[in-house]
């Protein structure tokens, strides 16, 4: 009788550990859906806060990061299918300064920048409405790549 309890428990567990852990665009930053180019000869690394969520088209979506002084930094972003285009700002916490905007850069998805000093950056992300393209969905996923490596000797 215990026995036929604790069985129930385990699967219990096992089927909403499945559920809990199912987010729909886990990963999908890593995936081959989201490439962010690499100038030749720099070895950029993941960086930790790189992440994935899914995201209303049209909608604004801020993403709070630290970003470590003294290294070179590539941002990109993307979306399922190669979705485009995708509006993103990257903010000083602090000042609320616009330091980038793709806007300005016909929603180019990826900048590289140097940050001197460690700073909180509020990345701002918007998929935009693409009248070209019939969606049949008002949610998708979005990756936030975030590569860093040391500073190129110049």
């Amino acid at each position: 009788m215990n026995l036929i309890k604790v069985i129930q428990a385990f699967i219990l567990i096992f089927i909403f550990s499945g559920n809990i852990n199912g987010q729909p665009c886990k990963g999908f930053h890593e995936s081959k859906d989201c490439f962010v180019y690499i100038p030749e000869g720099r070895d950029f690394k993941q960086y930790s806060q790189a992440k994935s969520a899914q995201a209303s088209i049209g909608q604004k979506t801020t993403y709070k990061v630290v970003l470590f002084g003294g290294k070179d930094y590539i941002l990109g972003v993307c979306a399922e299918s190669g979705y485009r285009p995708i509006h993103f700002r990257i903010i000083d916490s602090q000042t609320k300064k616009i330091m980038y905007d793709n806007k300005d850069y016909d929603y180019i998805d990826s900048f590289n920048f140097m940050v001197q000093r460690t700073q909180p950056l509020d990345i701002e992300v918007q998929i935009l409405e693409n009248k070209k393209i019939q969606m049949k969905k008002d949610k998708m996923c979005v990756g936030i790549e975030i590569l860093w490596s040391t500073v190129a000797n110049k």
